[in-house]
């Protein structure tokens, strides 16, 4: 951070973060889409559910990427950078692989 402004969040910020928003959500829809096809084939829910969290978990790794690379960016081109930024990345970065992680446990309960 560059001086003691960067704690709060700017315009910039707000712009750089609804990107990170709408990524999350294009996952997240990319994954029901995913769902919605694996179901007209004839797999079951639990599948589809796999589909929507992993499609969930690859927009959340995606914003995280995102945001952090963009703040890296903005800190070398000497703008401040909020730290809720940073703190958003990572919290991304978690939420994205526990949900890997429950992906994984879903895949594997087989009948």
């Amino acid at each position: 951070m560059t001086d003691g402004s960067s704690r709060w969040l700017s315009q910039h910020d707000r712009d750089r973060l609804r990107a990170t928003r709408r990524l999350v959500v294009v996952g997240a829809i990319f994954g029901m889409l995913s769902a919605g096809a694996l179901g007209f084939l004839g797999f079951d829910g639990r599948v589809g559910f796999a589909m929507v969290m992993a499609g969930t978990a690859v927009g959340a790794v995606g914003a995280a990427l995102w945001t952090i690379v963009f703040a890296i960016v903005d800190e070398a081109r000497r703008a401040p950078v909020a730290l809720a930024r940073v703190l958003i990345s990572l919290g991304l970065f978690a939420g994205g692989a526990a949900l890997l992680v429950m992906v994984a446990a879903l895949a594997g309960l087989n009948d």
